[in-house]
């Protein structure tokens, strides 16, 4: 398949619904607890997070005490993909940053999530 003129030049924000059993697939995978993520990881880095990765925990904490509708999806998984311009391999911090601030944006300053930059595997190129 031949590649688009603009990849890599533009960005892409992916959004995924998650139920109970996507969020523990999901902690597992940032974790490295399950194969396909183990089969990815070609560096010994660890991630860089401002909110761990206990996401269950974290997303108990944040309903505590509050009424939960039913509703299948928990929880939104959204991955930011920058352009390649704007990568910077070397400081993760700053990408978390950015991304974080990205978030803020579209989702509110009142919006919980948990983050992840991975440090372990080889991005798409």
């Amino acid at each position: 398949m031949k590649k688009s003129a603009v990849a890599g030049v533009a960005g892409a924000v992916p959004i995924y619904q998650l139920t109970n059993n996507d969020l523990r697939k999901a902690e597992n995978h940032g974790k490295r607890l399950d194969e396909t993520s183990k089969a990815r990881a070609i560096y010994d880095a660890p991630p860089v997070t401002t909110s761990g990765l206990e996401l269950r925990t974290l997303f108990r904490a944040h309903i505590k005490g509050a009424f939960v509708p039913k509703a299948k999806a928990k929880a939104m998984h959204v991955i930011i993909q920058f352009p390649k311009q704007l990568v910077d391999g070397e400081n993760a911090e700053y990408m978390l940053h950015h991304a974080r601030r990205f978030c803020e944006r579209v989702f509110g300053t009142d919006a919980i999530f948990a983050d992840r930059v991975d440090r372990d595997e080889r991005g798409d190129t």
